[in-house]
């Protein structure tokens, strides 16, 4: 009987760590990691009902039938400097990709990928601003993300996310 006891509580010990260790998660992913935003990849080629939803980290993905990745908190050290874009086409899409970001207050493109190939990424870039400059602050943005056919680069879906572009001043 001493061997059933102790086996009882051992399996609700477990219990609660699991319990507890999923709560932390939770948590960490409502709070913590709430800018990142996450899709449901679906098959290649088919479509999926995934859609865009608050997860972890700064970067934000597709919500619709092609699978993107990119920086929802984008700073820049100054208009002129790179910053952390993090734009990527995972391997295995089916379509090029293309983001253009633009101002929602001044509706003006502010960076613009141009047609990146599946398995492409660009870590770190530029804006698009032809030499003009920007002054430092927030800008709450657009991403335009639109999926590219490889056969004519015309347009086959697109999708828009909100993104947070810093220039000079870092994100809180």
């Amino acid at each position: 009987m001493g061997l059933y006891s102790n086996t009882k509580r051992i399996t609700r010990a477990f219990c609660y760590a699991i319990l507890g260790i999923t709560l932390v998660v939770l948590t960490l992913r409502l709070t913590a990691f709430r800018d990142m935003a996450v899709i449901d990849e679906g098959s290649a080629g088919e479509p999926s009902s995934g859609s865009a939803s608050p997860a972890s980290g700064d970067e934000i993905s597709g919500g619709s039938d092609f699978p993107y990745t990119f920086n929802g908190r984008i700073y820049f050290p100054s208009s002129t400097e790179q910053g952390n874009v993090l734009v990527e086409n995972p391997d295995g899409n089916t379509y090029y990709l293309s983001v253009d970001i633009v101002d929602n207050e001044t509706m003006r493109s502010l960076y613009y990928t141009g047609a990146l190939e599946p398995g492409a990424a660009i870590d770190y870039d530029k804006l698009s601003l032809d030499g003009q400059r920007l002054p430092d602050g927030v800008y709450e943005a657009t991403a335009n993300v639109a999926a590219l056919s490889p056969n004519d680069f015309q347009t086959v879906q697109s999708d828009r996310m909100p993104v947070t572009i810093y220039i000079g001043e870092r994100p809180r």
